[in-house]
């Protein structure tokens, strides 16, 4: 017979913990990288203390480093089309494009985080779409 490892669903007070760890990337929108940073000290002092905070910090992570380094692929891939061609018509085109593409991005970013603090608070497991499983 296989063992079977069973996690036991967290309490209220540990499903508050959680709730917190996915509402903190909105610390981003006041320190540079707070999204980041914030979860990844949470996670860190955390992780063995409360039940499913090392997963959920994980998929916390992983999601805000993937989405953090997406909103630098607009600013690369401008710089290209800048280079490529010399024509200075562009060039408001170009930080359009820059802005537009960054605004949705941080839209997309701390809607999630929102959606799926809530969604943790109900005892669902969260749902970060387009991230690169960096931790395991």
């Amino acid at each position: 017979m296989p063992w079977i490892f069973f996690t036991p669903p967290p309490t209220e007070n540990e499903r508050g913990e959680l709730f917190l760890m996915h509402i903190s990337v909105l610390s981003g929108i006041v320190v540079p990288l707070g999204n980041i940073i914030v979860p990844l000290i949470l996670w860190l002092y955390k992780k063995d203390r409360i039940n499913q905070l090392n997963d959920h910090g994980k998929k916390v992570l992983n999601a805000q480093i993937s989405y953090t380094a997406y909103i630098f692929i607009p600013f690369i891939l401008t710089f290209f089309f800048f280079l490529a061609g010399n024509n200075k018509n562009s060039i408001p085109l170009l930080f359009f494009f820059i802005f537009a593409t960054t605004a949705f991005l941080m839209l997309f970013i701390y809607l999630s985080a929102i959606i799926n603090a809530f969604r943790v608070r109900k005892g669902k497991n969260p749902y970060y779409p387009l991230s690169i499983k960096l931790l395991k």
